[in-house]
């Protein structure tokens, strides 16, 4: 419902690169940045809830191998 939502986008982003499905993910981060400009690793991991510490860092090196900034 929502195209410019971040969050799908980085769910997307993180599902395409643990998959090894490199080239999408890069192009959704490449749609995540042109909606979010101002996106980093560093922000978003400050923004993150998740209790399974392992789970943070298995997205956020998701996220690095789509290219997105740290």
């Amino acid at each position: 419902h929502n195209p410019n939502h971040v969050g799908p986008h980085i769910g997307l982003t993180i599902c395409y690169a643990d998959s090894e499905r490199i080239d999408e993910a890069k192009a959704q981060a490449k749609a995540l940045l042109k909606i979010s400009p101002g996106f980093t690793l560093a922000k978003y991991e400050n923004s993150m809830t998740y209790r399974d510490r392992e789970h943070s860092v298995r997205s956020l090196d998701a996220l690095r191998k789509a290219g997105l900034p740290d």
